[in-house]
């Protein structure tokens, strides 16, 4: 929060969310020393936190592994009951799902990450692993260029000065003149593909979303495997029903105003 111009915050929270962050799809248990490795605290100071978490419910301890409970849920939950988008995008999805036979998100940005907020799959054998609440690095990803695209000049240029490139696959892109040449040609066509950037042998499209007042709050973005979908089947096929589903979760949106 500001406090006449100065950025207020409160060292102890900070710590407390770092510390629930760092379970993940990677890390579901850890010990005291992994957490305080990745959090970068002293191992008596983690200890507090995690043990102040488990008495709060949100950690359970299991001999040497803390791992989170279903308590932290309520995060989830509170955030799409009370915001539009999620149920307003899910029907939408549904059926994008449905016919192409894909797996289809919608996203927002969430530093520099995206973050899955509705998510339909598809019902093929081998599909994207991603679900609600998923996180993925922004730069890695269609979606992710999309919202970038769209930061405003001063959020965009914040962005390309702080962001941490990883490499995830060979063809990560991790050159930032390239990065932002290539987001600036996604705001120009409209729409962006991605391919083996953030797992080999995937394609991913996705298009803006826009509130009804014209600014882009999300992406819509469909996970393919590279083998079964060429760059013209994006760009005649994918691409426009994309095009399609965002129109109507803007209408939808619009309707709920």
């Amino acid at each position: 929060m500001d406090d006449g111009g100065a950025i207020v915050t409160v060292n102890s929270v900070e710590r407390a969310f770092a510390v629930l962050r760092c379970f993940d799809v990677d890390h579901p248990a850890r010990t005291l020393s992994s957490v305080a490795a990745s959090v970068g605290l002293p191992r008596g100071t983690a200890r507090r936190f995690l043990l102040t978490l488990v008495e709060l419910g949100y950690l359970q301890l299991d001999g040497r592994l803390f791992t989170l409970t279903p308590l932290v849920l309520t995060f989830g939950h509170s955030y799409l009951a009370t915001h539009d988008l999620p149920r307003v995008a899910q029907p939408r999805i549904d059926r994008l799902a449905a016919d192409l036979g894909e797996t289809v998100a919608v996203t927002v940005l969430s530093g520099e990450d995206i973050l899955c907020v509705a998510c339909a799959s598809s019902q093929r054998v081998v599909t994207a692993a991603i679900a609600v609440g998923s996180r993925f690095p922004a730069h890695a990803t269609a979606s992710g260029r999309v919202l970038i695209g769209h930061l405003s000049p001063e959020e965009r240029d914040k962005y390309f000065a702080t962001v941490v490139l990883r490499q995830l696959t060979p063809r990560t892109v991790v050159d930032r003149r390239v990065l932002r040449s290539d987001v600036n040609h996604v705001v120009e066509q409209g729409w962006s593909t991605v391919t083996d950037e953030l797992e080999m042998g995937m394609r991913s499209a996705a298009v803006p979303v826009r509130d009804p007042e014209g600014v882009v709050v999300a992406a819509v973005n469909v996970s393919l495997q590279k083998s079964r979908y060429s760059v013209d089947d994006i760009r005649y096929a994918v691409a426009p029903a994309l095009s399609e589903a965002a129109a109507a979760i803007t209408a939808g949106l619009r309707r709920t105003n």
